[in-house]
Parts: C-alpha cells; sequence; structure tokens
C-alpha cells in the first residue's frame, strides 16, 4: 500500500473541482505506469462524474489534454461517496508513535541558615559586620540588609563556602547553565559548516535506517539507499586518504640525529632577499656546513654551533638538516651574501615603464625597475604592491603608465629618478598575445633612450 501527493500550482487552484479530480486521476495513472500497464485496474473516487469519464463530450483543451494520458490503460471508475469513504487521506495524514518524555526545570532554594551561618564563622566576614553595625559606612561597597551582608548589592558568601561547588556546578558545567569561552564561541561560529552557511540552520541529523521503523515499502527502500550511499562515500573518502597518505610517505623517512653529529644546514628558508632574484638561482648553494650539534630540543628541532658573529638563529627543524658524511673541510664562518646588511640592500634607481596584468583574477599594475649596481639588461618587473611595502619612501604618483587601448602602440615613458633632473625618454613598443585563429605572435621591443 502506497500513496502519492502533490501540490497544485496557482492556475490549477482556480480550477473546478472535476479538472482537479481528473488532473489527480492522471497524476497517479502516470506515477505507478510501471504496474498498470497491461493490467486492468480500479480506480475509486469520490466524484461522481468521473464514472462518465470516457463517455462524456469533451468541453476543454484541457480536458482533451488529460484524456489523451489515459489512451492504453484499461481501468475502470467507481463512485465511492465521501459518507462511506471515512478513511481518506489516511495513509498521508497518518504518523507514526512517538513516545515524548517530559523535561520538568524548578528552582531549589539555598538553605539561608548554612549561608548565615558559613558568614559569622569567617573571621573577615564577621569583622566586616561587626564594622557596619557600628558605622554604616565604615566598609564601602558593603551592606547588612535584615541580617544578611551583601557587596554591591549581591549576597556575600564565605570563601570556605560548601555552596561554592555547588553554584560553579550549576553554572558553569551543567548542560543547561553552562557556557563555552571565548576562545570556543569563536572557533564554533568561524567552523560553519557549508549546509549551515548557505540554509541558516543546522544540518539534519542522519540517522541509521533499522527494519521496522516504517510501514512504507517506498519508504524502507530509499532509507536503505541512503545508507548503502552513506556507506560507500565513507569507504572512498578513507580510501583515498590513506592513498594520499601512503604516496606522501614514500617520499619522507623518520630519522633523527645525536648530539655531537655533523649535518648540512639548508638555510634558503632564512635567506634575505630582495624583490630582484638573481639570475642564476637554480645554482645558489643548497647546503651550507657543516656544522656540529649542540642540543636536542623537542623531538624535531636541533640546535647547531654555527661560526661566530653569526646573525642567523641557531635552532632549526629537522627537515632542514642533512647528515655529513665522511671528512669536510669546517667553514670559519657562512659564506659571503648568505646574510645582507641592511645597509647594502639593493634599491630601485629607475622606474622605466609600467603595465596593468590580471593576476589570479585581480586587475594588478606592474612597474619595469631597474636596480643600483646593476646593468640595464637585469631589470625585472615588480608588482606595485610590493615595491610599496619594500620601499615605502618611493613615489609612485604621477608616473607614466602604458595604456591598455590600441594593439600595437607606442608610449612616452619618464624615468623616475633620484640622480638626473630631465629624465630620459623611452620608447616602449607592446604587441598582444596570440589569439585563437591569429597568428601573430606577443612580443615586446624595447628602443633606445633619446640623446
Amino acid at each position: 500500500m502506497a500513496y502519492f501527493s502533490k501540490a497544485l500550482s496557482k492556475n490549477n487552484l482556480s480550477k473546478s473541482a472535476y479538472e482537479k479530480e481528473l488532473m489527480a486521476l492522471v497524476l497517479a495513472v502516470q506515477h505507478w505506469r510501471p504496474y498498470l500497464l497491461g493490467r486492468k485496474f480500479v480506480v475509486y473516487s469520490d466524484q461522481k462524474s468521473l464514472r462518465h469519464l470516457l463517455q462524456q463530450r469533451i468541453t476543454t483543451a484541457n480536458q482533451q489534454n488529460w484524456i489523451a494520458k489515459l489512451l492504453g490503460y484499461h481501468f475502470e471508475v467507481v463512485y465511492k461517496p465521501g459518507s462511506e469513504n471515512k478513511a481518506a487521506d489516511a495513509l498521508s495524514r497518518m504518523h507514526e508513535e512517538v513516545e515524548l518524555k517530559g523535561i520538568m526545570s524548578f528552582p531549589v532554594c539555598m538553605q539561608e541558615q548554612q549561608i548565615q551561618h558559613e558568614v559569622r564563622n569567617d573571621p573577615y566576614l564577621k569583622k566586616v559586620m561587626a564594622d557596619l553595625h557600628v558605622n554604616p559606612t565604615s566598609q564601602p561597597g558593603f551592606q547588612l540588609i535584615k541580617g544578611r551582608l551583601f557587596y554591591h548589592g549581591r549576597l556575600v558568601l564565605s570563601a570556605e563556602s560548601k555552596c561554592i561547588p555547588l553554584m560553579l556546578q550549576e553554572f558553569h558545567s551543567s548542560s543547561t547553565g553552562g557556557h563555552s569561552g571565548f576562545l570556543r564561541t569563536y572557533r564554533r561560529l568561524a567552523g560553519t559548516t557549508p549546509f549551515e552557511a548557505v540554509y541558516g540552520r543546522k544540518p539534519p541529523t542522519v540517522v541509521r535506517f533499522l527494519q521496522g521503523e516504517t510501514k512504507v515499502e517506498a519508504v524502507a527502500a530509499e532509507l536503505v539507499d541512503r545508507d548503502e550511499a552513506l556507506r560507500q562515500l565513507k569507504y572512498h573518502l578513507t580510501r583515498a586518504q590513506e592513498q594520499m597518505k601512503r604516496y606522501a610517505d614514500k617520499k619522507r623517512k623518520a630519522y633523527s640525529f645525536e648530539v655531537g653529529e655533523w649535518v648540512f644546514l639548508k638555510l634558503r628558508p632564512h635567506r634575505q632577499q630582495t624583490i630582484s632574484r638573481r639570475i642564476n638561482q637554480k645554482l645558489a648553494p643548497r647546503y651550507f656546513g657543516p656544522f656540529p650539534i649542540q642540543k636536542k630540543i623537542g623531538a624535531v628541532s636541533y640546535k647547531l654551533k654555527l661560526p661566530e658573529g653569526s646573525r642567523v638563529h641557531a635552532v632549526f627543524h629537522i627537515s632542514q638538516l642533512k647528515k655529513a658524511i665522511g671528512e669536510y673541510a669546517v667553514e670559519p664562518q657562512l659564506p659571503e651574501g648568505l646574510e645582507i646588511e641592511p645597509e647594502h640592500l639593493e634599491d630601485p634607481e629607475e622606474l622605466l615603464a609600467s603595465r596593468p596584468i590580471t593576476k589570479n583574477g585581480q586587475r594588478v599594475r606592474l612597474w619595469l625597475v631597474r636596480w643600483k649596481g646593476r646593468a640595464v639588461e637585469d631589470t625585472t618587473w615588480e608588482d606595485e604592491s610590493v615595491l610599496k611595502s619594500q620601499f615605502p619612501s618611493l613615489s609612485l604618483e604621477d608616473k607614466a603608465v602604458v595604456p591598455g587601448e590600441g594593439n600595437d602602440r607606442t608610449t612616452t615613458i619618464g624615468h623616475v629618478t633620484n640622480e638626473r633632473p630631465n629624465p630620459a625618454v623611452w620608447r616602449v613598443y607592446v604587441r598582444r598575445g596570440k589569439k585563437v585563429g591569429d597568428n601573430s605572435v606577443s612580443d615586446v621591443a624595447k628602443g633606445i633612450p633619446d640623446s
């Protein structure tokens, strides 16, 4: 036994009762079509006019449309008055029995006599009460009201009162009075699930289906399929995580060092680099040393004995160390150029040109920078935000830029320099990149400064 229901649209709500009943009949037959084709079935309805459905005269186009959908079915409409059909909508309105358990909450009065006894036996509070009896203003903030001691309108308890653990339990650790801390509240709000962020409510709890929970066979089958889909999802997610871990572990190994061993040090993460990268960056040394291990700090950190005067922190993660096998000459100091003094950092000498680009979906501007002590061939394109952060004193306002109009364009660009009062003029030719179906090739040609 099963039931089927569907809400009516605004247009269908204005139709007559006969058209609504006819539409309900057609929708029900289409819903159970696999079970009704090729078989004779009986339709019970409280609409008497449906008995003559196939013999009556069709008057509207909507009726012709509905009747055409019933062709090919062998059925009989039986009229059942509403007075005899007392079980109408019984399946759709039937609810499963749910056991309800009531929750009662009521206040519990504290023992006032016990509180007063504890206050009178406390040496400090006893002295406060005695002073208040002599002079009510002798103890600021304290008041005696009907023999009870208050501080700023709140009842005072002794430091050794037995009510304090009870109050802490009720107002901090109980399910109704407990509260989460500041950081917990922040993490709870920041860790909102995608479902809650979209729909504004908690996601529904998925409870495993147990046989016998529902009497509708279609609902039971759907719940079984849902549980199977969740089981497969959990299995495949776990297998994917294990596979990623297995491939990642192939490139890792558990190792440790002993105090006194010599290791090479990878200092690249600690190098002070300017925004202008060296051309032969791949040929730079990867490890330096070796250096002896002085102390093991924690499970994965080691302190090395670096040369005197080194301006690098001596504690390093194990991932930055490599065991030295064999005999090596001990370096008296770190390699030259590893630690760069602030006064020796490279500064921009001239800003030759600028151009806008799209980076990660955002519009940014790049500047063509010529560095002090470098040749013209070593000029680099640098991000405007990086230049402002690295060189706050560098002014980028009112500088000529390369406009974005035109395929081939020539723009006169003035140098930004602090050495020459009359900057030289460059001409920069830029051609846009090749598009689909276009045989042009993007190129950038730089002219020579005008003499």
